[in-house]
């Protein structure tokens, strides 16, 4: 008889995860853009093989010439 053990939230495994990400965008001017944005909102904890990261944020100026 042959035993599967599933283990979740340690390094190795693939945990079901299901996270939310965000971004707002605002047009300064007809060439350039500023966002915001946020990934992992809500801070989920799950592993991929490796810890994933937690939240991040990320402010981004676009200029077109």
């Amino acid at each position: 008889m042959m035993i599967i053990q599933i283990k979740t939230f340690v390094y190795g495994s693939y945990d079901e995860y299901f996270v939310v990400d965000g971004r707002i965008s605002y047009q300064l001017t007809k060439f350039s853009k500023l966002s915001f944005e946020v990934d992992n909102i809500f801070n989920k904890k799950y592993y991929y093989n490796f810890k994933a990261p937690g939240r991040q944020w990320f402010v981004e100026l676009s200029l077109k010439f």
